[in-house]
C-alpha cells in the first residue's frame, strides 16, 4: 500500500520496507517526482531482537484524519522545512522532502546524533504496538548517506537555478559580469 500525500501536506522520514526491489522502485518513482527526498528506514524489534510487523493502518488510525497525522508527525519528528510526502508499507516507509539545504542538513544531523530515532520511537511506538510485541519495542532508523548527498546536491542545483532565473528576471544573463546595485 502506498499512500501519496498532497503537495501541501507537511511530513518527513521514510521507514524500512522488507522488499528491496519494491523499495527501490518506490525510491525511483519519488526521486523523479521530488528530487529532494530522503527515506529513513525504521524497523520495529522486540527485546529479543525479533521483527515486529507494524502496518500503516496501525500508525494512521490513532489520528482522526490524515492531515492530523501529518501535522502531528511533522511537529513531533521533523525539523522545520521538511515535508512528509508518502507513507508505504513493508515495515513502514515514510518519504520526506526537504525544502532547503539547511532543512535537509538538520534532518541528517538528527539522524546522525540519534534525535530522529528517539523522536520516531516516541511518536510511533504506542501501547498497542508494545502489546503486539509482548513488551518493549525498539525502533531502529537507517538513512542512506548516498541518498542524502544526492538530495543535497539536487537542492543546491535547484537553488542555483532559481538564483540564475532571478538574475535573468532582473535583466542579467548568467554569463554577465555586471554587478547588481547595492540594496
Amino acid at each position: 500500500m502506498l499512500l501519496q500525500l498532497p503537495n501541501h501536506a507537511v511530513l518527513k522520514p521514510t521507514l524500512h520496507c522488507t522488499s528491496f526491489t519494491v523499495l527501490n522502485r518506490v525510491k525511483l518513482f519519488f526521486h523523479r517526482l521530488f528530487l529532494t527526498v530522503v527515506t529513513p528506514h525504521c524497523t520495529f524489534r522486540n527485546v529479543a531482537g525479533g521483527i515486529v510487523v507494524v502496518t500503516t493502518w496501525m500508525i494512521l488510525r490513532r489520528s482522526s484524519s490524515l492531515e492530523e497525522f501529518v501535522n502531528s508527525f511533522t511537529e513531533a519528528v521533523l525539523p522545520a522545512a521538511n515535508t512528509l510526502r508518502a507513507i508505504s508499507e513493508g515495515s513502514l516507509c515514510f518519504t520526506v522532502q526537504a525544502e532547503t539545504t539547511s532543512a535537509l542538513e538538520a534532518l541528517w544531523e538528527r539522524y546522525q546524533d540519534g534525535t530522529l530515532q528517539r523522536n520516531l520511537q516516541q511518536f510511533l511506538v504506542t501501547e498497542e504496538i508494545k502489546q503486539l510485541a509482548d513488551g518493549e519495542v525498539m525502533l531502529t532508523v537507517q538513512m542512506d548517506e548516498k541518498e542524502y548527498k544526492n538530495a543535497l546536491l539536487d537542492l543546491m542545483i535547484t537553488r542555483e537555478t532559481k538564483g540564475n532565473n532571478k538574475l535573468e528576471e532582473l535583466g542579467f544573463r548568467s554569463g554577465d559580469s555586471a554587478r547588481l546595485p547595492p540594496m
